[in-house]
């Protein structure tokens, strides 16, 4: 847990120290607070379902977008599928969740 903890910190930081380093607007015309905020959104989200024992080892991606998190990959199952999702809403910070996760059967 304590290592979760160092690597959720240690990449809230990174993401905080890239932000102030571009002090422009990116191509969406996010401000860097709000380009701040998507990062550690981001590092939360990925954290979360790599720690979850359902989603773990699955292939889903994220991205976030002034705090729209869209999620992207296959799972096998709803159950997978919501508990991604679930997962995204539950971050501090989160607006919203897209999802672009689509359901592959195991017999293909």
């Amino acid at each position: 847990m304590q290592n979760l903890i160092r690597s959720v910190g240690l990449m809230m930081m990174v993401a905080l120290a890239c932000g102030c380093a571009g002090y422009q607007r990116d191509a969406e015309q996010r401000t860097v607070g709000e380009w701040t905020d998507d990062a550690a959104i981001l590092s939360v989200v990925k954290t979360r379902l790599v720690a979850d024992p359902l989603v773990k080892g699955l292939s889903i991606s994220a991205q976030v977008n002034r705090g729209v998190v869209t999620l992207f990959g296959s799972v096998a199952t709803p159950e997978e599928k919501a508990q991604a999702i679930d997962i995204a809403r539950g971050v501090r910070g989160v607006t919203d969740v897209v999802d672009r996760i689509v359901l592959v059967s195991s017999d293909q």
